[in-house]
């Protein structure tokens, strides 16, 4: 890695790291936001994220609405006015479209289409949880 690069860059580029270790990374500033004890007490049927839960596809009927939930309850965390919040019976391609205009608006620069959202899982989502 040359000196030139910032942290911003290095914390961005994917090919810098293992995916299971970035979504630990996640995993753990999710503790730091008390995840387990606010989002987990709104959401009582759900189990507690592993620290590899978004990296590997396992259903993305199972994954999808945990992280469109968990992208809700951040964007809630930060106070967002203009926010519109979707339901679990909007079209998941809308819910996709609606978490990348918000967290565009939040200054996020994706380098992925939306509809990587769709999986529930991989790159796109963790990245999207990193931001």
């Amino acid at each position: 890695m040359s000196n030139n690069r910032t942290k911003r860059d290095v914390k961005n580029n994917f090919n810098d790291f293992n995916i299971l270790g970035v979504m630990e990374n996640v995993h753990e500033l999710l503790k730091m936001l008390k995840y387990q004890e606010l989002y987990l007490s709104l959401h009582a049927n759900r189990l507690p994220l592993s620290p590899y839960g978004f990296a590997v596809s396992t259903s993305s009927a199972i994954q999808f609405p945990y992280f469109t939930s968990l992208v809700q309850w951040l964007f809630d965390l930060r106070d967002i006015d203009d926010f519109i919040p979707w339901n679990e019976y909007d079209d998941p391609s809308i819910i996709c479209g609606k978490i990348m205009d918000q967290m565009i608006l939040l200054g996020f620069k994706p380098d992925f289409s939306v509809n990587e959202l769709l999986k529930g899982s991989g790159i796109a989502v963790i990245k999207c949880l990193q931001f």
